[in-house]
């Protein structure tokens, strides 16, 4: 009974590490490939990406609807959106 407790620990102990391992590895942070090209003596390097998530550009149009003098009235219509829509925004075609 004690080798059958010892070998089960020992078997939740080796997938429990799997488990962190893998997740590590999938959603760790990845390189930067810019940061080789900072000097070597640098004393800080700030990277910004301005790129943002669908669902980030979906919520920031919402809110600009809702600024006055921006988009004009809301509307539901993807047509008439997209022909009010600021020259910055990505409209799909």
């Amino acid at each position: 009974m004690r080798r059958l407790v010892i070998a089960l620990t020992t078997l939740l102990t080796l997938v429990g590490v799997s488990v962190v391992a893998g997740y590590l590895f999938v959603f760790g942070p990845t390189v930067d490939k810019a940061a080789t090209m900072a000097p070597a003596n640098a004393l800080a390097y700030v990277t910004v990406y301005l790129s943002p998530s669908t669902g980030q550009e979906t919520s920031l149009a919402d809110l600009l609807t809702r600024l006055p003098g921006f988009w004009g009235t809301r509307s539901t219509s993807s047509s008439s959106r997209r022909s009010r829509a600021p020259a910055w925004t990505i409209t799909p075609t």
